[in-house]
């Protein structure tokens, strides 16, 4: 009875010290990765829209 019992409180002296070895490897967890926000990209250039213009020419001679 005597070794039974000198067996049993070893193997919870080793399973306790296992398990709290084991806890001191736990670190906080990390915070959740976040993407970075979008960068705005202007769309591309596009040959595309209306233009009016008013290009008349010269202004003429210049008098002084």
């Amino acid at each position: 009875m005597r070794k039974l019992f000198h067996t049993a409180t070893a193997l919870s002296v080793l399973v306790a010290t296992s398990m709290a070895a084991n806890a001191a490897d736990v670190t906080a967890r990390p915070a959740p990765y976040a993407p970075p926000a979008p960068v705005y990209a202007p769309p591309p250039f596009t040959w595309t829209g209306f233009y009016l213009g008013g290009n008349i020419g010269e202004p003429g001679p210049i008098v002084m």
